[in-house]
């Protein structure tokens, strides 16, 4: 079973496979990485117009930079996908992203549905093409939202093999920034809170570097691979967390506070054929409910 394999294993090329993933923007920083209560609730909600994009539906932060985070959590079932869905293109997660940086610093933790482009990885077997496979990374964008293509991110390996996921399996993540080493903790399970552990060992950010973005959602690429969709749910997320760094100005010692996704202002993000407001929906995310928990659904 994945969730009891740990996974121990630095990761000291992480610019090698530039970056992942899955949604939009995202941002958070340092910290814990223990207990799974959520104690903030949803004092905030979505605001604004929602984006419209081709590719992207969940929920971003919108907090100009004024909080930083130590973490961005989520659980999340994704089921099967078709075969006419091409290989490499529907990511399902989150990220991280330091808004204060030009360009910004991004990480991303997600299932890539069909990863063709790895060898090893869960597609590359058969038997076991059906799966998502767990997959991290990060990247410098030249400006805060700019997507990260599913076809970089990087398959997480332990020391048997990588960590695949059957179609329909609750999963859990966490994107966890270290403030204490400088490092990013990916986090990945069975069962909440996780047990798979992959530090980064990046040392890039600097003990100044805080997250001041997050994101929880999907990217399917482009509007053409969404359509390309099975109908209906393309993936359920629960329990969405952040963990808010109450004193960013402190290394270590600082205090912080769990909270649930939407104790935060969001930005809906909803995918059209288009980009545009005008064109056919193809990826409906739901209002965040208890927990936070919302679904996205794929309208062929």
């Amino acid at each position: 079973m994945i969730a009891k394999r740990l996974l121990r294993r630095a990761f000291r090329n992480a610019l090698a496979g530039i970056v992942s993933m899955v949604i939009f923007l995202a941002a958070a920083a340092a910290v814990t990485v223990g207990a799974v209560a959520l104690i903030g609730t949803a004092s905030a909600s979505v605001v604004g117009t929602p984006a419209w994009s081709q590719n992207l539906a969940g929920y971003a932060g919108v907090n100009n930079g004024l909080k930083a985070f130590n973490d961005v959590r989520w659980n999340v079932v994704a089921p099967d996908e078709p075969a006419s869905v091409p290989a490499d293109t529907i990511a399902v997660g989150g990220v991280l992203q330091a808004v204060s940086n030009i360009p910004s610093d991004t990480v991303g933790l997600g299932l890539v549905w069909d990863d063709t482009v790895h060898p090893g990885t869960c597609a590359d077997g058969g038997a076991q093409s059906d799966q998502w496979t767990l997959e991290e990374g990060l990247t410098f964008t030249g400006a805060p939202g700019v997507p990260l293509p599913p076809a970089n991110l990087k398959p997480i390996p332990d020391g048997a093999g990588i960590f695949c996921v059957p179609a329909g399996q609750k999963y859990y993540m966490e994107i966890h920034d270290s403030t204490f080493l400088n490092e990013i903790a990916f986090v990945a399970g069975d069962t909440e809170p996780g047990n798979a552990l992959g530090f980064s060992g990046l040392s890039l950010f600097g003990p100044n570097v805080r997250f001041h973005q997050f994101g929880v959602g999907t990217d399917t690429t482009s509007g053409a691979d969404a359509s390309l969709l099975a109908g209906g749910t393309l993936a359920a997320f629960t329990r969405d967390g952040l963990t808010q760094l109450l004193a960013p100005q402190l290394k270590v010692g600082g205090t912080n506070s769990r909270l649930t996704l939407n104790a935060e202002n969001l930005r809906e993000y909803i995918g059209t054929q288009d980009g545009t407001p005008s064109g056919a929906v193809t990826l409906q995310p739901s209002p965040p409910g208890v927990g936070s928990a919302f679904t996205v659904t794929a309208i062929p």
